[in-house]
């Protein structure tokens, strides 16, 4: 089974109950995925991968050529690959053809953007996707493979056991995303720093990634009395080994905010201009605060906003969840749950 996905990491955090379906119903396939080489790590190290190939290297860009020139892995794997699933567009068919052409007699091929797409939340989408094959066997249907209605899946057995835990509490808080116009302003947030830090027997972890040095820039003087470690540009794996001992985890609609909801450590989302009902992170100990309802248009009108009410947050409110997450006398909230606050 070969999966190309060209997301970011939350986008592919967004696809892990597609990928345990794939799992589930095909366990005798090794997976093979094309994506960034830090996510396929991750992957990888969460078992939804067996192995992956660098989105970086050549593979995609000879997969789209007229005639395309495959060696080494890519070759050997495509080779004997039966089943592709390629979660991105194809404008003009050139991919679908050449997996074609290499004998790959399903294919599915959709970016989960697509029209053709009816389920709301991106999970959903990613899942509902795998209804829609392209076939050479005559004899087997795809789609019958891939059941929409597949239970939600937690990762595999192993992963979440034994997390390392920490005295005193311990909070992560990433205050970036892939976006500056999804995050609250850097005053406030350092003013929620400053109120978590402050607590007695407390650790607070900041996690800047290489996105957000000018939101770390801003923020630096509203936290320059607060005592706390910070994650710089640290590789993600390591990151990752961090998120799993962590008490709490607070960020934005960003992807860490998705490892930590899917990794299963007590998260809290910070929503604004996005939509959580599209969006939101899934996992069994997720609660999501979605601000005042974003007025603008379009995603031009986020970018040109300057007042940026949806993000505006209740600071205490904030505190509160996020203290309640951490002592563990929370309201647990099922996958595929939120909490909306208006």
């Amino acid at each position: 089974m070969f999966i190309i996905h060209p997301g970011t990491l939350g986008d592919v955090v967004l696809s892990l109950q597609a990928l345990q379906v794939i799992r589930t119903c095909c366990p005798q396939h090794e997976l093979v995925m094309l994506v960034r080489q830090e996510i396929g790590k991750v992957l990888v190290q969460l078992k939804a991968a067996d192995r992956f190939m660098d989105m970086e290297g050549p593979v995609l860009s000879e997969l789209l050529r007229d005639d395309p020139q495959l060696d080494g892995d890519s070759a050997e794997v495509l080779s004997r690959c039966d089943h592709v699933v390629a979660w991105m567009q194809d404008r003009d068919g050139r991919l679908g053809e050449n997996f074609k052409k290499m004998g790959i007699q399903n294919r599915c091929i959709i970016s989960p953007h697509d029209e053709l797409l009816s389920a709301v939340h991106q999970a959903d989408r990613y899942c509902e996707s795998l209804e829609h094959w392209e076939t050479e066997n005559t004899g087997t249907n795809p789609s019958q493979l891939f059941p929409l209605n597949f239970p939600s899946a937690r990762l595999k057995e192993g992963i979440l056991d034994s997390p390392i835990r920490h005295e005193p509490q311990v909070f992560m808080v990433h205050y970036g995303s892939g976006s500056q116009h999804k995050c609250v302003s850097p005053e406030r947030m350092g003013r929620i720093i400053r109120r978590l830090a402050n607590a007695p027997y407390r650790k607070v972890i900041l996690c800047q990634g290489p996105a957000d040095a000018e939101m770390a820039f801003v923020l630096k003087p509203f936290i320059n009395q607060v005592s706390c470690e910070i994650l710089k540009d640290t590789e993600l794996l390591c990151v990752m080994k961090v998120l799993r001992g962590v008490d709490v985890f607070v960020g934005h609609d960003s992807g860490l905010t998705h490892l930590a909801a899917a990794l299963e450590v007590p998260t809290l989302a910070l929503f604004g201009p996005t939509d959580h009902r599209r969006w939101g992170p899934r996992g069994a100990k997720v609660e999501i605060l979605q601000g005042l309802g974003c007025q603008c248009q379009d995603w031009n009108a986020v970018q040109q906003c300057s007042k940026k009410s949806c993000l505006m947050h209740p600071i205490e409110e904030i505190v509160q969840v996020a203290e309640r997450l951490a002592n563990h006398s929370r309201k647990v909230v099922h996958f595929g749950s939120l909490v909306n606050t208006q």
